[in-house]
């Protein structure tokens, strides 16, 4: 079946953009062969890959392969099986798949006979006939309240499963925003669980060194920060800056293997109002979106900007925030990051735990050392 089954990463992957990995595979038992077809995207574009692989299956039920394709794949069934015949276990094997898939003794007798004798028709006909894209069970597991708006607009019939794989209900996506609740309250909130006001804007100037590792090379990022509004941050690896960021309060620029590129009039304006410390401060003009489950804890969510941040209702920390931005082509990319284990530096808490998901890499960065009011000149917005 091999010479039918489409690459749906030349699809997903290199033409839409959804994903760096999108598979399909054909096994069998004793009670039922299984086509299966996977790959992880972005919540945002669930529906659209579930509409392109539902695509290849069609393509591989009602378009022919050519004489050199199935050619190509007689020949490398063929070699296989040489190949396997030469093995001392591959007799017993043999006779082992004769018992338990019933079939005919001489099935290996004649194994290159018969695949010699398929034809283009013989293949399109057994696609049609097995591959049942409007039969096939869509398993889909992400954040509910990001995939179901566009599902829902489909003919799926949509079911639902607790974290045991037991049917339930469709859960609730948000609950409704308390009554006095706003986005000053949920920042004063946060201000206070870090330590409180005075001891927030005693604070002028931050350093902060996080390590982290990418397929087994370590990373380490550099950023610092002060008031009122200067930052800088800085990826390297073995020693070599990989990507830099830099905001002076007036300008500013990004650079990336060598490529530098000055910082637009919206984002130099965007710089100005966050701050290079505590930018939160700047959230206080956002709007409260919602409340919704966030790791068995419930979080507001408050939206700044191109960015919604999340805040834990109980202890008033910031426990995730996540950036949207346009690719040239116009596509929204969603850029997660995750704050935890908050330790307390000269008064105040700084989260020590930094993850960033970029594309299907995780980055987990750990805080190694946090300086306060020391260790920052202009020199570093430079």
């Amino acid at each position: 079946m091999a010479v039918v089954l489409q690459d749906f990463v030349q699809n997903l992957r290199e033409d839409k953009g959804y994903t760096y990995g999108s598979y399909s595979r054909v096994s069998q038992s004793r009670q039922t062969g299984i086509f299966k077809a996977s790959a992880g995207v972005r919540n945002m574009v669930t529906d659209s890959a579930i509409v392109e692989m539902q695509k290849e299956i069609n393509n591989i039920r009602y378009q022919k392969v050519s004489a050199k394709e199935l050619q190509d794949a007689k020949e490398e069934y063929i070699g296989g099986f040489v190949m396997d015949v030469q093995k001392p276990a591959t007799a017993a094997n043999y006779a082992l798949n004769i018992a338990r898939y019933n079939l005919p003794e001489d099935f290996y007798a004649n194994y290159i006979k018969n695949i010699n004798s398929v034809t283009v028709e013989d293949v399109q006909n057994a696609a049609i006939k097995y591959f049942r894209g409007d039969k096939a069970r869509i398993v889909i597991t992400g954040k509910g309240i990001d995939v179901l708006t566009n599902l829902e607009k489909g003919d799926y019939i949509i079911k639902y499963f607790d974290k045991e794989g037991n049917p339930t209900e469709k859960p609730a996506m948000t609950l409704p925003i308390p009554e006095g609740m706003t986005a000053e309250t949920v920042i004063n909130k946060y201000i206070t669980a870090i330590g409180g006001e005075e001891k927030v804007m005693s604070v002028k100037t931050t350093v902060t060194i996080a390590n982290a590792t990418i397929q087994g090379t370590p990373l380490v990022m550099t950023m610092k920060a002060a008031a009122p509004n200067k930052s800088s941050q800085e990826i390297s690896v073995m020693g070599n800056t990989m990507q830099k960021t830099v905001f002076n309060g007036t300008t500013g620029y990004s650079s990336s293997r060598g490529q530098k590129k000055e910082m637009t009039a919206e984002e130099i304006s965007k710089a100005k109002a966050e701050g290079g410390i505590f930018k939160d401060l700047a959230y206080a003009s956002g709007e409260l979106l919602r409340i919704e489950p966030l790791e068995g804890k419930n979080a507001i969510v408050l939206k700044y900007k191109d960015s919604e941040v999340y805040y834990d209702m109980t202890s008033g920390l910031k426990v995730k925030e996540v950036k949207t931005a346009k690719t040239p082509d116009g596509k929204e990319v969603k850029t997660p990051t995750v704050y935890s284990d908050y330790k307390e530096v000269n008064g105040v808490k700084f989260p020590h735990a930094i993850g960033i998901k970029s594309g299907p890499m995780n980055l987990d960065f750990v805080v190694q050392e946090i300086k306060v009011n020391e260790g920052v000149s202009d020199a570093d917005f430079k």
